[in-house]
């Protein structure tokens, strides 16, 4: 007879990871009564290989008969708490600090022996130089608390609280430079609120006092969103460089989506010069995480670098880009990855001179629900598809079509003062293309998206 998943899993784990699971139990947040942990303690013992006892007969010894039949009831509980500790053991962020706790639960069950040796595997590991979590401070200042109960003099004491204050001041300050520095990354945005600007000369004192490696990366990470300069942005890229593994790779993907987002930024304001750093942190994002935890396609990225791709006339990358998300969107789980690879598709094919094709692509697109939904994209299409229709020289649909988006841009709520002003320029000078009007587009190139510039530049007669 087949043995449950409890069974199955309980059999399977080492000696050390019984001990832990049995303390993990003990956790209030867990919420296992007195009574269950006795059970699974029994179970534990009884499920021992050596004792070549079926499931059946454990559970008669564990609930005797008269409570026999609770079994199913029991045996579900102490399965998802089974669930519970196995999520904390495959995840990345927390082990550390859940260990740093199982100490202190060891400690406070008198088995001074097992605590001893939970609190040096946290300190080496913690201070390991490689695979490090923002968290480690974090379990450091537990264990520090830890020990100073354990103290038995008070020079310890006093030695194990300054500790204990400086674990977690260095937590506090990587996590407050982290924060205010995501918050800004967000959307490509190169800005500090004022408010999150006085919290960093408020503790300035404090992250001047702690120089750890990863406050000195947070620093740079800082002062490449403040600066937004190249010397700031060599800086974070050579540090990385030298120190590929030193962070787990969640925190790797943060540091290196940074620097992309600065090419990003370049890129923006037409300077091209970056491309190749560009091209190589992309795919390295893509590498770290091509699926998005919620599962969907690493869209913006690959989205950015098909556009500049095409922006500098590499359309063979281009290309090359939209067939790795043709990959990668077969892993992927929703709808939207399908959507955004017809998206792509037209793009590429636009930029490949295939103008029936790529209008046939984009008419497919518009008929699903992510083109009505997500106004960057309604407007990158509409752009797209008003400037197919010029190239196949359709002016009295461009021309409706100036009226209608320019309708769509001053009543969208969603859409930015600067995007609507970007469309707006654009399709200004669309109007006096069609209409045959005079215009400066170097005059107006800094009010334009690479993208339009490029377009408008290679269609006009214009003398720059």
């Amino acid at each position: 007879m087949a043995e449950s998943k409890l069974m199955e899993i309980l059999r399977h784990l080492q000696p050390q990871e019984r001990e832990d699971l049995v303390f993990f139990c003990q956790m209030p947040s867990n919420k296992v009564s007195p009574k269950k942990i006795g059970f699974f303690k029994q179970l534990l013992e009884l499920s021992l290989p050596k004792n070549g006892l079926s499931e059946e007969s454990i559970w008669r010894k564990v609930l005797l008969e008269e409570a026999y039949k609770t079994k199913n009831k029991v045996s579900s509980s102490l399965l998802s708490v089974v669930y519970r500790y196995l999520g904390m053991l495959a995840s990345e962020a927390t082990p550390l600090v859940h260990k740093a706790r199982l100490a202190k639960l060891v400690n406070e069950s008198r088995m001074m022996d097992n605590a001893r040796v939970l609190i040096n595997k946290v300190k080496i590991q913690a201070r390991a130089e490689q695979n490090r979590s923002y968290e480690n401070y974090l379990a450091l200042f537990y264990i520090y608390e830890l020990e100073i109960g354990r103290a038995i003099n008070d020079q310890t004491r006093v030695h194990k609280l300054k500790e204990m204050y400086q674990a977690l001041s260095t937590f506090f300050v990587i996590h407050l430079l982290r924060i205010i520095g995501e918050l800004a990354n967000r959307h490509h945005v190169f800005s500090i609120d004022k408010s999150y600007e006085e919290l960093l000369i408020k503790f300035q004192s404090l992250i001047d006092e702690i120089d750890v490696k990863e406050v000195q990366i947070m620093k740079k990470m800082i002062a490449l969103i403040i600066k937004r300069d190249f010397q700031s942005f060599e800086q974070l890229l050579e540090v990385h460089e030298q120190n590929p593994s030193f962070f787990i790779p969640r925190i790797q993907h943060e540091i290196i989506n940074r620097l992309f987002n600065f090419c990003v930024y370049q890129t923006n304001i037409n300077n091209f010069s970056i491309a190749d750093h560009y091209f190589d942190l992309g795919k390295r994002c893509l590498a770290l995480q091509p699926i998005t935890p919620g599962g969907h396609v690493n869209i913006p990225i690959l989205k950015n670098l098909i556009t500049t791709a095409i922006n500098i006339n590499n359309i063979d990358l281009a290309r090359d880009f939209y067939e790795q998300q043709v990959v990668i969107t077969k892993t992927a789980k929703d709808k939207r990855s399908d959507s955004l690879l017809l998206f792509s598709e037209g793009m590429v094919l636009y930029a490949e001179g295939k103008y029936d094709q790529s209008l046939t692509v984009f008419n497919k697109y518009i008929q699903t629900d992510y083109y009505l939904k997500y106004s960057f994209y309604k407007m990158q299409v509409d752009k797209l598809l008003i400037r197919l229709q010029y190239d196949l020289k359709h002016y009295s649909i461009v021309m409706s079509s100036i009226e209608s988006m320019r309708s769509y841009i001053n009543s969208d709520k969603k859409l930015s003062k600067d995007l609507k002003n970007l469309h707006k320029t654009f399709l200004q000078l669309l109007r006096k293309m069609v209409t045959h009007k005079p215009f400066n587009l170097e005059k107006k190139r800094m009010q334009l998206t690479p993208y339009d510039y490029k377009w408008i530049k290679s269609r006009t007669a214009t003398k720059l």
